[in-house]
């Protein structure tokens, strides 16, 4: 049990590593643990809240799962997927009327000059006009991907 049994919702600090292993997590790396550690227990009490454990090895797990050459495909296809919804037509190329019309199907409030400084900072191929490797840089620099 990797819980202090006085303190069910908390884990000591020094069984942190264990519970990773034990969900085949990789803990050789003394500064990656020391990083994990001092996110996890911030205030240096020597226990870690449960809540806050399972939140950060969720992300650790779909971290590790997103790497190598399959995930990079993966996603790949996934951000074709998202520019095809807004390029309905398969033109290509994401123009204000279709952000438009994405906007209107989300229900969105956005006004026509918000709408053209979206496509504006996302164009940089071609003014006016977002392609899909503009499109993936604005997805990276919103921490989409």
């Amino acid at each position: 049990m990797f819980t202090d049994t006085s303190e069910p919702d908390v884990i000591p600090t020094n069984k942190v590593k264990t519970a990773m292993r034990a969900l085949g997590l990789d803990t050789s790396s003394s500064s990656e643990m020391s990083s994990i550690l001092s996110t996890l227990d911030s205030d240096k009490t020597g226990t870690v809240e449960w809540d806050m454990f399972l939140q950060v090895m969720a992300l650790k797990l779909s971290h590790d799962e997103d790497s190598g050459d399959e995930a990079s495909e993966r996603r790949q296809r996934e951000m074709k997927r998202a520019f095809d919804l807004f390029d309905s037509e398969g033109r290509g190329v994401i123009t204000l009327s279709d952000l438009r019309k994405v906007a209107r199907v989300l229900g969105e409030d956005c006004t026509e000059e918000d709408l053209q400084e979206m496509i504006d900072e996302a164009a940089q191929t071609r003014p006016g006009q977002v392609y899909l490797k503009d499109f993936e840089e604005i997805m990276r620099r919103a921490g989409v991907v």
